[in-house]
């Protein structure tokens, strides 16, 4: 099998490196790096700095009850792992954003509406996680 065979991003095919991988959100990594943190003998790095400051800055999903309601509609939702990530990281508000922003989409969804559905508890979440 080719390398273009492998890889094809519009098709949800990541190659072989992220077959096993698992991706988080902004959300959940500012909750594991914060987590961290917290422990009593941390140590931090310039790195490490940089990064949470990244992911504190661009996190729109607060509390952790928020995050794991997410996590758990992405998983009912049949999406590729790297699929429901992007989903959650980007908050795109209309069907034709996210299906450019995410090409893999196209055929994900047996209607728009499934589609649009998820997009509007996306932003639902989003609003409230912007209250608290």
């Amino acid at each position: 099998i080719s390398s273009a065979e492998e890889e094809d991003f519009k098709e949800g095919k990541l190659g072989k490196d992220f077959t096993r991988a698992t991706t988080l959100s902004i959300a959940e990594a500012f909750h594991v790096l914060k987590k961290e943190k917290e422990k009593a003998n941390f140590q931090t790095n310039p790195i490490f700095e940089k990064t949470f400051d990244y992911v504190s800055r661009f996190n729109h999903f607060t509390t952790k009850e928020i995050v794991s309601q997410i996590r758990g509609r992405l998983e009912k939702s049949g999406l590729e792992d790297f699929e429901s990530s992007a989903l959650w990281n980007l908050c795109p508000t209309t069907v034709a954003e996210a299906k450019a922003l995410i090409p893999s989409l196209e055929n994900k969804f047996e209607n728009e509406e499934e589609l649009n559905d998820l997009l509007g508890e996306l932003q639902h979440a989003r609003s409230y996680a912007q209250l608290q």
